[in-house]
């Protein structure tokens, strides 16, 4: 039916004269325009769209026993016989049994579809707000109990807190961080960018805008740390594996040398760097991760103890939020 109604409309535009039309471009494009107008209306089908009032739980099988009993209950005002109320009584007890039974099928997938897909529970919240169902003023979890706005949306946050796993993924930065971290102001700045254009997303949406003057600024009130900082807590973490044995990486681990001892230097070195005039060797991951331990010596014990113990103390050392 399309092909041929198409194709028609094809036709018309294609066999539409042009004769006495002007050279202009656009008064040629004015005579397509409602030429191409002019067989929409006329090969193209129009529908009116009908809006379903129904909520969104209630099946096909249900939207129509109630229209059955919409009209067996008219009959039934109409000519007040027995008949017509038994069946209108009986199609509505069959409408409250289906309605139920909907409801709680619908229910049953939300719930079981909030792991993976948490935007249904919030449309099934906005459904029932439009439909003017009752959402209950009362909410109970864990023996506690919600009665305004503000604590029933608390409890829901501690209830999808206790239900869902915090993210314990890093982003793939700070995995290859240690191999690739870059020594360049420009890149530096490059990859800061990225955290400054967050920071500056929400104050607009989270902040009020007039407090917002820096990044620095914004970085503080949000308490986020620069990403200089967490690629260094990075590189410390690896280098505590290494050497402890937690990634068994024994040619890793081997070229991380002891410096020998020296009195003549104020401060005790405890790992060697290599001696080289190539840029990509000085900042490379080997001589950055041992400056970087040699540069916290004495305030951080690298062997032994345990990898919590050894972070918190990093994070402590390098970072300004914790």
């Amino acid at each position: 039916m399309w092909r041929d109604q198409s194709s028609g409309l094809r036709k018309r535009v294609r066999n539409s004269g042009n004769d006495g039309l002007s050279d202009l471009i656009d008064d040629k494009l004015t005579w397509f325009y409602n030429k191409l107008q002019e067989g929409i209306d006329q090969y193209v089908p129009v529908h009116k769209c009908k809006k379903d009032n129904f909520p969104c739980w209630f099946s096909n099988e249900l939207k129509d026993k109630i229209r059955l009993k919409k009209a067996a209950h008219a009959r039934y005002k109409k000519w007040k016989s027995q008949i017509n109320y038994r069946n209108f009584s009986l199609l509505r007890s069959d409408c409250k049994k289906l309605s139920l039974m909907c409801y709680k099928s619908y229910v049953n997938r939300i719930e079981s579809m909030i792991q993976s897909d948490p935007n249904c529970f919030w449309k099934f919240i906005k459904n029932k707000r439009r439909n003017n169902s009752d959402i209950p003023s009362n909410v109970f979890w864990d023996d506690l109990s919600a009665d305004t706005g503000t604590d029933i949306t608390n409890l829901f946050a501690s209830y999808f807190e206790s239900v869902y796993i915090p993210a314990t993924i890093l982003p793939i930065l700070e995995y290859c961080s240690v191999i690739w971290s870059p020594y360049t102001d420009i890149l530096t700045k490059q990859l800061e960018r990225i955290q400054d254009k967050l920071c500056k997303y929400l104050s607009n949406t989270c902040w009020s805008r007039a407090n917002a003057s820096t990044s620095d600024d914004l970085r503080k009130h949000f308490k986020l740390n620069n990403l200089t900082n967490r690629r260094q807590v990075a590189d410390m973490a690896f280098f505590y594996k290494v050497v402890n044995g937690i990634i068994d990486a024994p040619d890793i681990c081997s070229s991380f040398e002891f410096a020998p001892a020296n009195i003549m230097l104020r401060r005790k070195r405890l790992l060697k760097t290599t001696k080289s005039s190539k840029s990509y060797v000085v900042n490379g991951p080997h001589d950055r991760i041992v400056n970087l331990v040699n540069k916290l010596n004495g305030e951080v014990e690298f062997y032994g103890g345990t990898f919590s113990a050894f972070m918190s103390n990093i994070k402590r050392q390098l970072l300004m939020y914790t």
